[in-house]
């Protein structure tokens, strides 16, 4: 058999193991989150964001709305030195994102914003 034969097997058998993984495993919401920060904001999209009142207000007086506030739960940045993540109940997380910071408690099925800086 000749080379460029078998070069071309190769090809057709890459080609079809390409299409057999895309349409197994091709629709699947997956992302690479290894770095903590990544970790942590991840976790953060997935639950829902309680935001009371007096949040909102300083929302307001920031011109914060919310987009800003889903910008800095995709591009934040996880402030591990001030986050107060051994509590045993509901972490506590400051995240800084384009000049402003919040603190939020990360509960097991929800996302508190507390504070705005």
């Amino acid at each position: 058999m000749g080379l460029l034969r078998r070069f071309v097997w190769y090809l057709l058998g890459v080609g079809l193991g390409i299409l057999m993984v895309f349409f197994l495993f091709g629709d699947r919401d997956i992302q690479c989150a290894y770095f903590p920060n990544d970790r942590v904001l991840y976790d953060f999209r997935k639950k829902e964001i309680l935001i009371d009142q007096e949040q909102k207000r300083q929302m307001e007086e920031r011109a914060i709305d919310s987009l800003s506030i889903d910008q800095m739960l995709w591009h934040g940045t996880v402030d591990f030195e001030r986050s107060q993540v051994d509590l045993d109940s509901c972490k506590e997380y400051w995240i800084s994102h384009e000049g402003w910071t919040a603190r939020w408690r990360n509960c097991a099925h929800s996302l508190q914003l507390l504070e705005i800086e």
